[in-house]
């Protein structure tokens, strides 16, 4: 799996008293997401104005290698079913925005529409293009986007039109 959501118990005192939006933009090389909160015994969905307190309990999404490169900067990794049950999709999307054609897969990253969604591909012509913060998005190009359903919907409103699975044949 490219892609994970863990749980992490906020230890590091510099994490405390920053909302949700400080903490995801504290790394430059990277990005990762907070999708869930448990701060007592309540399970709250993440949004970017909430602030950080000590003791809770985040459900974070990044890419595999990040968690074992700096997961550990949280806090202690824990294990929380119910925090972590938490429904992921992957959704492929026709571009047709002309505002998102000729960006690169990098500032489009950089936009509040693709918070908590992860590129998993992107197919151009038929052909899968290798993926990369330099690649630029074409008109016509299906990327398959990851990450909460309704997160992965909102992206695809401003990149272009889902391109949802179908038993129907096409005519």
């Amino acid at each position: 799996r490219r892609f994970d959501v863990r749980a992490y118990r906020v230890t590091n005192v510099d994490f405390h008293q920053r909302t949700v939006a400080q903490l995801e933009a504290l790394p430059t090389t990277f990005r990762f997401f907070v999708l869930r909160i448990r701060r007592g015994g309540e399970l709250i969905d993440a949004q970017p104005s909430m602030v950080i307190r000590p003791d809770d309990v985040l459900a974070v999404a990044a890419r595999h290698e990040i968690f074992l490169e700096h997961g550990d900067k949280i806090g202690p990794e824990v294990a929380d079913r119910a925090l972590l049950d938490i429904p992921i999709e992957s959704l492929d999307v026709v571009v047709t925005n002309r505002s998102v054609a000729g960006k690169t897969i990098a500032e489009l990253a950089s936009h509040d529409f693709a918070r908590s969604v992860f590129l998993r591909k992107l197919v151009r012509s038929g052909e899968e293009m290798p993926t990369g913060p330099d690649l630029r998005v074409d008109r016509g190009d299906v990327m398959t986007l990851i990450g909460t359903g309704p997160e992965v919907e909102r992206a695809a409103k401003h990149i272009g039109y889902p391109d949802w699975p179908t038993n129907a044949t096409d005519m």
